[in-house]
Formats: C-alpha cells, sequence, structure tokens
C-alpha cells in the first residue's frame, strides 16, 4: 500500500465518519447498542494514532526506520484522524444515549448519568474546541495559542482512561493508559531534556 493512498485514505476520513453515524437510526436498541459500542472503540483507536507522531517526536525517534515511518504515515493526515475520532466519538454517544434523550425530550427530566458516563461527556467537551479549531484558519488566527489549546488532548486522554476503565477492564483500559502513560512519560523526557 502507497503513503499516497494512505493519504488519501486520510483525508477521506472525516467525510467517512459523518456517514457511520447514518445507521443509528435505522438500528434497533441492541444493535444501534453494539455499534455506538464498536464507534467508542473506534473513536478511541483514532485519538490513540493522534498521539504516536508527538510521542516519537519527543523522544527523539524520528530517525529510527519505524518511527520515520509511523511519523510519515500519521502527521500529514492527523487533523483528519482527530476530525474522525471527534465525529465517531459523537456518534458513539448519540448511539448509546439514543433512548435517554428521547426520555428526556418526553419527560423533561433528565437521569443522573453514571460516571464513567460524565468522564466522556467532559472528554467529548474539552475535545469540542480542539474540533473547531482543527482548520487552518483557527491555526492562523491563534497562532501559539492554537497549540496551547491543542495540549487540552492530555487532560481529553486522561478522562478517556477513566471512562474505558470504569466500564470494566478490557483491552481498551490497557491500551489507553498504557499511551496516556507512554505520553506523560515523553512529555517529561522532553523537559528533562531541555
Amino acid at each position: 500500500m502507497s503513503l499516497k493512498f494512505i493519504h488519501i485514505i486520510g483525508h477521506s476520513l472525516p467525510a467517512i465518519t459523518l456517514v457511520l453515524g447514518l445507521p443509528m437510526v435505522i438500528l434497533d436498541i441492541a444493535q444501534r447498542y453494539s455499534y455506538a459500542r464498536a464507534l467508542g472503540t473506534i473513536s478511541l483507536l483514532l485519538f490513540i494514532l493522534t498521539l504516536i507522531p508527538g510521542i516519537i517526536r519527543r523522544f527523539e525517534l524520528t530517525q529510527t526506520s519505524w518511527g520515520k515511518t509511523l511519523t510519515q504515515l500519521i502527521l500529514p493526515i492527523r487533523r483528519q484522524l482527530g476530525i474522525a475520532m471527534f465525529l465517531t466519538a459523537i456518534w458513539h454517544a448519540m448511539g448509546l444515549r439514543w433512548e435517554v434523550f428521547q426520555g428526556v425530550i418526553e419527560t423533561g427530566v433528565p437521569p443522573e448519568p453514571p460516571l464513567f458516563e460524565i468522564l466522556g461527556t467532559l472528554s467529548l467537551l474539552i475535545l469540542t474546541p480542539l474540533f473547531l479549531t482543527s482548520n487552518n484558519l483557527s491555526t492562523r488566527i491563534l497562532k501559539r495559542g492554537w497549540k496551547h489549546l491543542h495540549r487540552l488532548t492530555y487532560l481529553a486522554g486522561w478522562l478517556l482512561f477513566g471512562h474505558v476503565a470504569l466500564q470494566g477492564g478490557s483491552w481498551q483500559t490497557i491500551v489507553i493508559g498504557l499511551i496516556m502513560i507512554v505520553e506523560v512519560t515523553s512529555l517529561l523526557y522532553a523537559i528533562v531534556k531541555k
């Protein structure tokens, strides 16, 4: 598979993820739940992919063959991966809470959500301005502030870890936990290395 083909697919990801939510309308409750859970896993993996180039750069691994390859694959489409991650997370949340939304519309009273849902929602709220500023205009207007704003990714990552971990032990919990530990370690390494 060529690098150009991967970049074409990567640049198409936001449009593809918009379409991913359409089946929610026709699925029954059980199917929607399973589908939304799968979208949550996809969103989590896309989130992890957005973190990899920064980790590689901070650990000064861009000159290794695998570090260079991963960076060349991910970095040109990292913005699209982030947008796709956010849109998939929105579909995930909507699919899992579909009936709750309908109940709130009917009764006007939202049920008290469990802690893992609160953490997931907080993560989505934090990621919203990052999604909205994932464009060239925002980087030009915000300048250095754009980078500072996008550092909220680290907080969102820990909230995602809590969101996943509080639902029970799974491979997703282990993966996001390890990635966030490596992320923090790479940030500390970069600070000490200066």
